[in-house]
């Protein structure tokens, strides 16, 4: 059965129907006839603020402590698993569809993927990196045995997951792209220091604040929230990962597009121009990023929404999560 595995933005949903228990304290619950006999288990090493509470519409909050299973009976049919972050007004929901057959045991497994520096995961500035961040998660999911996972990430996230899926091709059965972009092509040694010019011209305050500000159009105590947050989180970091990025986009990204087997999903709300200033996309208006996934891409699915930032998972959640479910839905 095929896993989903989510990234929007640190959350991970591995549905199967043949998963193990081991680990944890577990007891056997009893299957009501005609039912399906559903575990959800908090498989996630987070706390706190960090800690998403996990659902099944129409039943309890699984509010649960990490490594602990809960098990409840459900009717046949579609169900949607949804994770919520109650204590952080400024993380995207994230949902994803369960379907369940009469007499069937399923797994639900649960697990909070921070990248290095990210959450609550450590991380020296020299070891945020895409190569670091792509292979962290192609680990994690030989560590979780997950197989036909569908990776998805936001931003900075597509390179990331571009990177994991070539690692690990026999692992990925679809990749998801929300709002990517491409930094800078040709020689990297160029790109690299090009980046790194223009933050030391400004200082990586005043251009983190720059880069984050235009990712909302409309002002907002949540827009608010996510820039004070990035450039919180990214002071330590920043000045080394975005000129690694750009290299990376220099040197990796036309590799890792070739490498791509699986078919993938495009969600685009905006778009850059050579002086990083970011705009909205119009229905039907295309870019340079999606040029060149149309061009390198063979199964490649693009949805244009207009009139949002560049964080359209929250700005126009069920809108993407409609989406990602549909592009799952089609693979299974």
């Amino acid at each position: 059965m095929r896993k989903l595995l989510l990234l929007v933005p640190a959350l991970l949903l591995a549905l199967s129907g043949c998963a193990t228990k081991g680990g944890a304290a577990f007891s056997e619950a009893s299957a009501l006839p005609g039912k399906s006999l559903v575990y959800v288990y908090r498989h996630d090493a987070v706390a706190g603020e960090w800690m998403p509470t996990v659902r099944i519409a129409g039943t309890p909050n699984f509010d649960l402590p990490n490594q602990t299973y809960a098990a409840l009976n459900l009717a046949p049919g579609k169900h949607v698993v949804e994770a919520t972050w109650l204590r952080r007004s400024d993380l995207a929901n994230v949902e994803t569809a369960l379907t369940v057959e009469p007499n069937q045991t399923y797994y639900v497994k649960v697990a909070a993927c921070d990248l290095r520096g990210h959450g609550q995961t450590p991380g020296r500035p020299s070891e945020c990196s895409i190569a670091h961040y792509g292979g962290d998660v192609a680990a994690l999911l030989s560590v979780l045995g997950l197989e036909e996972s569908i990776l998805i990430g936001h931003s900075m996230g597509c390179r990331v997951v571009l990177e994991a899926a070539r690692l690990a091709p026999e692992r990925v059965a679809g990749l998801v792209l929300i709002d990517g972009s491409r930094l800078a092509s040709g020689d990297p040694d160029q790109a690299e220091g090009a980046a790194r010019a223009a933050i030391e011209k400004a200082g990586y305050p005043a251009f983190a604040e720059s880069l984050f500000r235009q990712m909302f159009f409309t002002p907002s105590a949540l827009a608010e929230a996510t820039v004070v947050r990035a450039l919180r989180q990214s002071a330590e970091f920043g000045p080394v990962l975005w000129p690694g990025m750009a290299r990376w986009d220099a040197a990796e990204m036309d590799g890792a597009l070739a490498a791509v087997r699986a078919p993938m999903l495009v969600i685009q709300s905006t778009t850059r121009n050579a002086e990083l200033k970011r705009a909205p996309l119009a229905r039907g208006q295309s870019s340079p990023w999606l040029d060149l996934l149309r061009e390198r891409i063979k199964q490649v699915r693009i949805e244009v929404l207009p009139g949002f930032g560049h964080f359209p998972q929250i700005e126009a959640a069920g809108e993407v999560n409609r989406l990602i479910s549909g592009f799952a839905a089609a693979g299974r």
